[in-house]
């Protein structure tokens, strides 16, 4: 087994991405993350690519606030794309105690979900841990 992957003692089917993941993403929004060379197939069975479940070292990366829930912002809706926002909420320093004044600020990650000949499929996408 190789060493960037964690094996799982799941069924790896020649169709994983085609059942699992291609009904959600768009072909093209696959490619520019990478994603498809993410997952192997080793004797049957599926390997993942460590960087996916990684944890980041310790402070390295912002705080997550999960009291402030995420909000949106539509910036463009027709009958071939949705396009959005995430803002997501974070604290600077990290809170650590009632004592700790958090530092709050929000970043805006862009989300698109377009209409394919196979139905809606997100082309972009983000989230509020991973970016």
């Amino acid at each position: 087994m190789p060493d960037p992957y964690y094996l799982y003692n799941v069924t790896y089917a020649s169709n994983f991405l085609e059942k699992r993941v291609l009904p959600l993403f768009t072909k093209e929004f696959l490619l520019r993350t990478e994603f498809p060379q993410k997952f192997k197939q080793y004797n049957g069975d599926l390997l993942v690519d460590r960087s996916i479940s990684r944890p980041m070292p310790y402070g390295t990366t912002i705080q997550v606030l999960e009291g402030c829930p995420d909000r949106y912002r539509l910036v463009k809706s027709d009958e071939n794309v949705l396009e959005f926002m995430l803002i997501a909420h974070y604290d600077r320093d990290g809170w650590d105690g009632e004592d700790n004044e958090m530092e709050v600020f929000t970043i805006e990650y862009p989300i698109r979900i377009v209409n394919t000949d196979d139905g809606w499929r997100l082309d972009e996408f983000h989230t509020t841990v991973d970016g």
